[in-house]
């Protein structure tokens, strides 16, 4: 993630295609190139944002289904929370104020979606979106407000909860979005992939 010091991008969103696989197997043919282009159709409006995927090392790399001016890395790191962890270690150590990191399947989320996570973050120091099962499925953090991102165990059933008890005791603040409806995504995708 080589940046310019000049650049004036300070944000930036990450897909991290934690479920890429059991999706692929659900749904079979055409679910990457799906994804990607619903993302692109998601961020586009977005040009203030620097966009990057992390992809597993046993992923397909030709093609991904992401736009090419994604930037594209590997994952480091055995477990996903891990992964996250290392994810936003690299990107706030080349210079992002602001990390934003979502798993692909919130895809069927609504297209101003990005939109309330920024202005969330504008005013918050931490964003999270649960899944149904507290774990979590999209974060939105400002490097300057807090560094032991390791601690924030994304993936773990019922996370949040421990999250939210993390950031209380470091008395940062934070908005909470409503969980996240997996199987909603999950029909979403079957229905545009049969059409």
């Amino acid at each position: 993630m080589d940046r310019d010091s000049k650049a004036v991008t300070t944000t930036l969103f990450a897909l991290f295609p934690e479920r890429w696989n059991q999706f692929s197997k659900k749904f079979q043919t055409g679910t990457a190139d799906y994804i990607g282009k619903r993302w692109a159709s998601i961020l586009n409006p977005y040009p203030q944002m620097e966009k990057a995927v992390f992809l597993d090392s046993l992923m397909p790399s030709e093609p991904d289904g992401f736009p090419a001016s994604y930037r594209r890395f590997i994952k480091v790191g055995l477990h996903p929370s891990d992964q996250v962890a290392n994810l936003f270690e690299l990107c706030f150590e080349k210079g992002y104020e602001k990390v934003i990191f979502a798993e692909t399947i919130c895809a069927a989320l609504p297209d101003d979606f990005p939109a309330q996570f920024l202005d969330a973050l504008e005013n918050q120091d931490m964003v999270f979106l649960p899944a149904g099962d507290g774990s979590v499925l999209m974060a939105g953090m400002k490097i300057k407000e807090f560094r032991n991102w390791e601690f924030f165990q994304f993936h773990e059933a019922a996370a949040i909860v421990e999250i939210l008890s993390i950031c209380n005791e470091n008395q940062l603040t934070y908005k909470l979005f409503e969980p996240y409806d997996i199987p909603s995504a999950e029909n979403l995708f079957r229905k545009e992939l049969r059409s």
